[in-house]
């Protein structure tokens, strides 16, 4: 089963190689975004890089955006291409290619959120070395990481729900953009939907908790959601109907 899984996520690389042009096309590619986040953004902020945690929530949700075309391509790009009714005729189980193909948008995504926030550190204790490793707090770091990680599995196993039902690339982009969006917006809705006399308690209610328990809150949140999504997208990965399609 691992060893399928691997397999899987090795073509879903090397077609994603092949999306960028050559390997040195892409490495050209990942310049702009690591030099500005791993090079500029920390040396703009200087300390503050370190001193606000809350910078590091662009460097959980622009790796991710960038994983998003191998979340797409996973299921309407091989549509496109006619190549999908050759991957689901081979030996490989249902399972092994729904999980290879999650697994290699969020080793994409992850991978580049440690990258990212790696070059950032080493760029401020470079520039602004103080005398001392200049890092997060241990917990700051910790959760950063393990929310970006729920994250990214939550983002590929809808974007392989949507493209199982999409016919083209294009199409499972504006309908993963758009949930995306929505979801994001539904925070701001609330705010201003709900009366003040369930506004206050509620924000009353949050501050009490504690940033260490809202933290914990989210994660469970997170991971309550990434199992659900990943259940659903087991359910609708049927290789007879795929094929049919």
């Amino acid at each position: 089963m691992i060893e399928d899984v691997m397999t899987v996520m090795w073509k879903e690389f090397k077609e994603l190689i092949a999306m960028k042009g050559t390997m040195k096309g892409g490495v050209y590619r990942l310049i702009i975004p690591f030099g500005l986040l791993g090079v500029y953004l920390p040396i703009v902020f200087g300390r503050s890089f370190i001193d606000t945690p809350f910078i590091l929530l662009l460097y959980i949700w622009f790796p991710m955006l960038m994983g998003i075309a191998i979340v797409l391509d996973s299921i309407a790009g091989e549509r496109e291409r006619h190549t999908l009714e050759t991957l689901l005729a081979s030996r490989l189980s249902d399972r092994a290619i729904l999980y290879g193909k999650i697994s290699s948008a969020v080793v994409y995504g992850f991978g580049m959120t440690l990258i990212f926030i790696a070059l950032g550190i080493a760029m401020v204790n470079i520039v602004f070395w103080p005398g001392h490793i200049l890092i997060y707090p241990f917990e700051t770091l910790a959760f950063t990481l393990l929310a970006a990680l729920l994250i990214n599995i939550l983002l590929a196993a809808v974007g392989v729900l949507v493209s199982l039902h999409a016919q083209t690339v294009r199409q499972g982009s504006e309908t993963l953009m758009g949930a995306i969006i929505g979801i994001a917006a539904i925070p701001f809705i609330l705010y201003y939907v709900l009366p003040d006399s369930l506004k206050v308690p509620m924000i009353n209610s949050l501050l009490s908790m504690g940033m260490t328990n809202i933290a914990i809150a989210m994660v469970l949140v997170l991971a309550i959601l990434c199992a659900i999504v990943l259940y659903a997208a087991m359910l609708s990965f049927q290789r007879n109907k795929l094929i049919l399609d």
